[in-house]
């Protein structure tokens, strides 16, 4: 849902419950526009379940062990990552996923640096953050993806300033982002992974699986022990002092996504009883062979999709009625309990 040179004439009336419907039951609010400004609201209007797994990643082979202990560049961009400043924490995450992305040795994968556009009534309508994408050499089809706050954010700050907003306006608006259980342009970027991946295989039948990773830092006060001289006795006094690091994880998310799903954006002037739900696994960062993992089994889920328990899928729901919105990212009060 994003804004565009034209309007979609001659379609007739859009059915209820249809995207095109929703867009124009809720005019007074802001839905129609680029996904950097999509809030809880999209969410709630594209059908999304958020769902977290407690699982902390695959089964980790001794193949994939081996591959982990023999690449010494890995090991080293797991250390730099662990010892890294704040403000480097996205870029030496992307050097540890290219490095495990290289140990995995997918001879058939390609990892590039990529921007993707969103569309929306079979057009490209949106131009999303850059991201590393991995996909198939030879049928160029989407893999995994990987962004960063850093990228996001550049993103955010540049549409902002070169729509006349100030600089506060646009730290706000990144801030509110960062403060929802799930950034929305994260589903935006899901979505067009699957719509990349249906023309290649426009089977209706067809559910593709998608998986965005993304690094979370967590800022925690950790306790060390130093040892003080005393001139008054003759051991060491001990003293406990609390000091602040950076600890990042890297979130993956998964979601099965139906071509029901992907026809509401096609075609949004017609109905299709299609929802989203979408899995949120988080796997340690000193551990690469579990991110190596995933990986892996992205690659093989290409033509089928990976089970998971969480990911039930259920495109039965009734019409979505009116939608009461607003158009601030906050927590919202309602019987079915959303992201």
């Amino acid at each position: 849902m994003s804004n565009t040179a034209g309007d979609y004439h001659g379609q007739g009336t859009p059915a209820p419950g249809s995207m095109r419907a929703i867009l124009l039951k809720n005019s007074s609010t802001r839905l129609f526009v680029h996904p950097l400004e999509w809030t809880a609201d999209h969410i709630e209007a594209l059908d999304i379940d958020l769902v977290t797994s407690a699982s902390t990643g695959e089964r980790i082979t001794d193949d994939i062990k081996r591959q982990i202990d023999e690449n010494t560049q890995l090991l080293g961009a797991v250390w730099d990552l662990e010892h890294a400043q704040a403000i480097s924490r996205d870029q030496q995450t992307r050097q540890l996923v290219k490095s495990t992305a290289d140990a995995a040795k997918i001879q058939q994968q390609d990892v590039i640096e990529r921007i993707l556009y969103f569309e929306y009534a079979k057009r490209p309508v949106a131009r999303l953050p850059p991201l590393i994408l991995a996909r198939h050499q030879t049928t160029k089809v989407p893999i995994w993806a990987y962004i960063d706050r850093t990228w996001t954010s550049a993103a955010r700050r540049e549409r902002f300033t070169a729509g006349k907003k100030s600089w506060s306006f646009a730290t706000k608006n990144i801030k509110a982002k960062q403060e929802l259980a799930i950034d929305p342009v994260y589903i935006a970027i899901l979505i067009t992974l699957a719509q990349l991946r249906r023309r290649h295989d426009p089977q209706e039948s067809k559910i593709h699986c998608v998986t965005l990773f993304v690094p979370e830092h967590e800022s925690i006060l950790k306790s060390t022990t130093a040892q003080l001289k005393s001139d008054t006795t003759i051991e060491p006094r001990k003293c406990q002092r609390l000091s602040k690091q950076t600890v990042t994880k890297l979130v993956q998310y998964t979601t099965n996504i139906p071509h029901a799903y992907l026809q509401k954006l096609e075609e949004p002037y017609k109905f299709y009883n299609a929802t989203l739900q979408v899995e949120k696994r988080t796997l340690p960062t000193n551990e690469p062979a579990k991110i190596l993992a995933a990986m892996k089994t992205a690659f093989h889920g290409i033509d089928e999709c990976w089970g998971s328990p969480l990911l039930a899928y259920n495109s039965k729901r009734k019409p979505l009625g009116e939608l009461d919105l607003n158009t601030e990212d906050q927590k919202r009060e309602t019987k079915r309990k959303k992201v």
